[in-house]
Order: C-alpha cells, then sequence, then structure tokens
C-alpha cells in the first residue's frame, strides 16, 4: 500500500505494516556494493519517487524522526549523495543523489525488509535511462488521448479494450494463465528424484529452497490434486520427507511439493514433459522412476473463463470468477440518510506501489473508488470523494476533508504490495483503528462473499494516518496485491474492478443498515 516512485523498486518498498510513531537509528551506503541499509525503533511503511532537479530517489518513512541532525555524505560513481533530512515534522527523507546524466533502473532494483525496522536497497550496476510507467486504461478515459504502450492492443488490431501490461501477460503465460488444469494424479519418489505424473494440462513450475537449506520447495501453478501425499521416504534422492498439498483458497489453484533434504545436498531443478513434471538434484544421472498409470480420482477444475463485460445496471457485475458463482443479488437501498467520504489512495505525482508489469496502485484504486462512490449514491447515500482524478492529496487533507464535513463513516482504498520478488503473495485485508471494527468486518465479509477464490487476510487494526486522524467509524481495504500474481492480474482487469467497488458497496450499506445505526 506504502508509495514508490520506480517501477521496480516500486512495489518492493513496501511492507504490510502500520505506520507508528519511530526514528531513523541509523542508515549507511556503501558506494563499492551501491547498497542503503537503515533501520528505524519502530516498524515503517517506506514511500519512494523520483525527484528531478537533480535526480535522485526519495526514500521516506512517515511518522519517522531523526535521531540525529540532518545528514550528508557524498561519494563517486553512479551516486553523487545521500541526505538525510526532515521534510516535515513527521516524515524522515533519505535521499540518493545520482550523478548528472544517470537514471535508475528500477529492473536492477532490490529491496529487502530484514525485519520491520530493518531495510536495504541495493541499486545495481550503472543505471539506464528511466522509461515511462505503463498506464491502466480507465473507465471513462476511453475518450480521451492516452498514450499508447508498444505492446498494447491498440497498437495491432484497433480494440479499445483495456490491454494487460506485457510484463504481466508474461508472468500470466509462465504460470498457465487461462490454460487448462493440470491434474495431479500420482507422485513416485525414487533414487533419481521425483516425479508426478499429470493430466489435462501442463504447469507452471517454479523451485525454490529454504534459507537454512534443508527444504526444497516446488510450486506447481495452474495444477490441483485431490489427495495430497505425506511420506517418510528414507532418504531416497537425499529426501527424508515429502509433501505435496493442494493451495487452500487461491485461483488458478497450485500444488505445492516439499522436499526435506539434508543441508549439504544439491539444489534442484524441475522441468515439465508429457504427462510429467520430473524433478532431480542438479547434477544427477540416475533415471528418475515414473508413478504407474492411475486413473484420476476426480475431474480437474473448468478453465477459468474470461471476464464477461460489466452490468451497469446497479445489479452484481458480470462476474470473473463463474466458479463458484457468487451473484448475490442487488445492492439494498440505504435506509437512512448518512454521508459517506470515499478515499481512492495516493494520486499525481504518489503513484502508491508499483507491481507486476508496472501496474500503478493510484490507477487502479481511483478507478474502484470512482465505481464505490456511483455505486452508493445509487442507493441514496451523500458521497464526496477525497479525489476523483489523479491528483496529489495529503493524508492530512484526505481526514481534515472528513471530519470538516461530518462524514458518516469514511472508506480509504488501496493495494497492497509484497514486494516484487514475492509473487506469491496475495489476498484482500481491511484495517481499522479503533471505531471502525464492526464496518471492517462488513466490508471484509462482503468482499470474501464475492470472492471465495481470493485469500482472506482477515480483519486488522493498524494505526495508519487516515485512520488515527478520522473522527468517525473509517476503515482502509486492501484489494489485493499489486505485486501478486493472481491479484495483479484481477487489479488490471476493469470488470474485477467493479465487482470489488460493488462488494465494498454492499459491506457498507450492509453496515450502515444495521440495527442501532
Amino acid at each position: 500500500m506504502a508509495a514508490v516512485g520506480l517501477l521496480g523498486l516500486l512495489g518492493s518498498l513496501v511492507a504490510a505494516l502500520p505506520a507508528q510513531a519511530g526514528q531513523l537509528l541509523n542508515w549507511r551506503f556503501d558506494p563499492a556494493r551501491n547498497q542503503l541499509s537503515f533501520t528505524t525503533d519502530e516498524g515503517v511503511q517506506p514511500r519512494a519517487q523520483i525527484v528531478s532537479g537533480p535526480d535522485r530517489l526519495a526514500i521516506d518513512l512517515p511518522d519517522t524522526t531523526l535521531a540525529q541532525p540532518v545528514q550528508e555524505q557524498r561519494f563517486g560513481g553512479m551516486v553523487r549523495a545521500v541526505r538525510v533530512g526532515q521534510p516535515d515534522r513527521n516524515t524522515t527523507r533519505i535521499a540518493i543523489e545520482f550523478q548528472p546524466g544517470y537514471r535508475i533502473d528500477p529492473d536492477r532494483v532490490r529491496v529487502r525488509s530484514l525485519s520491520p525496522t530493518q531495510w536495504t536497497v541495493e541499486l545495481g550496476g550503472e543505471p539506464i535511462a528511466q522509461q515511462p510507467p505503463q498506464q491502466l486504461v480507465l473507465p471513462g478515459q476511453r475518450n480521451r488521448p492516452q498514450p499508447t504502450p508498444p505492446n498494447s492492443p491498440n497498437n495491432s488490431n484497433g480494440s479499445d479494450r483495456p490491454w494487460i501490461p506485457g510484463a504481466l501477460r508474461e508472468v500470466l503465460e509462465r504460470s498457465g494463465g487461462n490454460s487448462p488444469i493440470a491434474q495431479v494424479e500420482g507422485v513416485e519418489l525414487s533414487e533419481g528424484g521425483l516425479a508426478l505424473r499429470v493430466s489435462g494440462g501442463t504447469p507452471g513450475i517454479t523451485v525454490n529452497r529454504s534459507p537454512d537449506r534443508r527444504q526444497i520447495e516446488i510450486w506447481l501453478d495452474n495444477a490441483s490434486i485431490s489427495n495430497g501425499v505425506d511420506r517418510l521416504v528414507g532418504g531416497r534422492a537425499g529426501v527424508t520427507r515429502l509433501i505435496v498439498t493442494p493451495q487452500r483458497g487461491g485461483y488458478p489453484p497450485r500444488v505445492r511439493v516439499l522436499l526435506v533434504v539434508d543441508p549439504s545436498s544439491p539444489d534442484w531443478q524441475a522441468r515439465a514433459e508429457e504427462s510429467l513434471v520430473i524433478a532431480q538434484p542438479i547434477g544427477s544421472t540416475t533415471a528418475v522412476n515414473p508413478p504407474a498409470a492411475n486413473p484420476p480420482t476426480a475431474n480437474p477444475l473448468p478453465p477459468r473463463p474470461w471476464p464477461r463485460q460489466p452490468d451497469n445496471s446497479g445489479q452484481s457485475p458480470g462476474w470473473v470468477n463463474d466458479y463458484p458463482d457468487p451473484r448475490l443479488g442487488g445492492l439494498p437501498m440505504l435506509n437512512r440518510r448518512v454521508r459517506i467520504v470515499v478515499d481512492p489512495g495516493h494520486g499525481g505525482r504518489d503513484p502508491g506501489a508499483i507491481g507486476i508489469g508496472g501496474l500503478q496502485e493510484k490507477q487502479a484504486v481511483l478507478d474502484i473508488g470512482l465505481q464505490l462512490a456511483a455505486l452508493l449514491r445509487r442507493q441514496g447515500a451523500d458521497v464526496v470523494l477525497t479525489r476523483d482524478d489523479d491528483t496529489f492529496i495529503s493524508l492530512d487533507g484526505r481526514t481534515q476533508l472528513a471530519n470538516r464535513i461530518n462524514a458518516t463513516v469514511f472508506i480509504s482504498v488501496h493495494a497492497n504490495s509484497a514486494g516484487i520478488n514475492r509473487p506469491d503473495v496475495s489476498g484482500v485485508e481491511t484495517y481499522y483503528h479503533q471505531s471502525g471494527g464492526q464496518l471492517a468486518q462488513a466490508v471484509q465479509q462482503s468482499i470474501m462473499r464475492a470472492f471465495p477464490f481470493m485469500r482472506n487476510r482477515g480483519v486488522r487494526t493498524a494505526r495508519f494516518y487516515v485512520l488515527r486522524n478520522s473522527r468517525m467509524p473509517s476503515i482502509l481495504v486492501e484489494t489485493g496485491f499489486v505485486t501478486g500474481r493472481q491479484d495483479a492480474a484481477l487489479l488490471t482487469n476493469p470488470t474485477w474492478r467493479s465487482q470489488m467497488a460493488w462488494a465494498i458497496a454492499r459491506g457498507t450499506i450492509e453496515y450502515l443498515n444495521g440495527p442501532g445505526r
């Protein structure tokens, strides 16, 4: 949810942590490695942006002050200087200034959260010219002049349908995209390695190893299994335990294969062959025995259909997910006069989190917020938007507006980030601070009824500025992860954004129509 201003770093400079008052305790820049490290005494949610004149990467730490006076260090190479100061009394800024003619290449940036209070930013090699961020096409913008990305369908066939950023398309293709779901029908571990018999499709494959080197994790994307496996296997292929389980609550489905191995054993690799997935230690020349051909114990899930066009009638729109069918009827009318502030997060120079394919949080949540406001107005609410276009509004300006008009409830719409290197993290969560607990529960439950295939990350308390400083029941809805493989595909889809707005509206109305409101 926190703002970042670069295509690759952008989503990475985010942790889903509540902002709390704290101090920047120390920082260090290593010019030999082009690496910045910093430590705070409280969990922090960094934001970043590119600032021109001179060009620099500004990393802001909200609700954080300096433990020491303003500091500056100068360097050679691509980085001219690093300055640390406070642009306002509640924010600490670390500014990395580049030599003239340099631009950051976000694909080479690696950001790691070692803990909620410890961060590193690795700038990589010499930067190259920054590319303009890719844009979402939002409803109402079709007739406005828009820059057409080189991989946009508009360049090839004249269609005005919203386009999927190229990097996102590649991720979907690698993970199985909209192809038939592979059903895992058999598992066999032999001295040569592991073989899984699959039917119905070819899964995407990702292999990871745990930091302590005791576990090999193999993810099969776009795959399912009827009966999981948990076996002690006595050291075959260096494996002492084999666990194969389906991922719960995600779409497309995934299967997780976990191998418990000796930490001194070699790394593993995996590949898909005809009707098989073969995994074995790197360098192994021993043949892998395939599992016996058994009939499948269950039919694979049907392939996910492409979304239909949204329905603007005020009823539940045409749904992205037809499995299961979540259409639960129209929105109820409000039973009393209420004033609702809808707050699409970020905007203007603050893009919010940036994820797969350059997907910008500020664009996706503006679309959801505009549609949410329209739905609530249609059901009888007086709705005020903190922004209705790509404009920067301060956090204080948002809460002052809500307090000044004495709003009944305040709804802030955001999208989350777990870092560009964590496409496996996904889901929806709703935050509140003090008085918004029942509203948060109603909205979260409505979203999960509409999207049972999304991960339910629950309702949480947090000290976000807009929640702490609003004098009415207030919530912050994280509609999905721009860095998540599944969620980024949804956030890029205009039909799904309409559905999300509808689900938030339903939960809000159910809360407001409840007894004793």
